[in-house]
């Protein structure tokens, strides 16, 4: 499937700058991987796509992973350096740490997910995710953009030490 839309994609012209692997792969159950799937799968799957891509596409840029750690998490680990609003939404959630113990095919670019919490239409579903909109322009949320970035510099330098990072999906602003 990655090779059709690659070979589409540059066919018609537009050849692919970056490709990750997949969307928010900490959440491991709502993802859409199959049941039972680990980080540890994660890493080696992983591993073979971004070999495939630097064989096949050199010119495209391999990014990740993409999580949304510091964002979902420990509540206890941010209540001092808030990151975000959005909850845990799976009982099966794994860190960057435990997705990417393993790999061995570089990444290009560190990539992670930011939001201030959850959307309104949420906000029934997860009411301690969300922000009163009231809030939008206190220091506490102004801070969760940059304590976001402060939680993952550690993890980028880890990974991809010297590299670039990026914000792959925000929302919610």
């Amino acid at each position: 499937q990655a090779k059709m839309l690659m070979d589409y994609s540059i066919e018609h012209g537009v050849p692919v700058a970056a490709a990750e692997f997949t969307n928010e792969p900490n959440m491991l159950d709502i993802t859409g991987f199959p049941v039972g799937y680990t980080a540890e799968d994660y890493a080696r799957d992983q591993d073979a796509y971004f070999g495939w891509v630097k064989e096949n596409y050199p010119e495209t840029l391999c990014v990740g992973p993409c999580n949304t750690e510091g964002t979902m998490g420990d509540k206890e680990k941010q209540k001092d350096m808030p990151v975000g609003g959005v909850e845990a939404l799976s009982g099966n959630m794994a860190s960057c740490d435990q997705l990417m113990n393993g790999t061995t095919v570089p990444m290009d670019v560190f990539s992670y997910h930011y939001y201030n919490g959850i959307s309104e239409r949420l906000e029934m579903v997860m009411p301690n995710a969300h922000w009163d909109s009231k809030k939008t322009l206190t220091d506490q949320y102004l801070a969760v953009a940059p304590n976001a970035c402060k939680f993952n510099i550690p993890l980028r330098d880890k990974y991809v030490p010297g590299g670039e990072m990026w914000v792959t999906e925000s929302g919610d602003a």
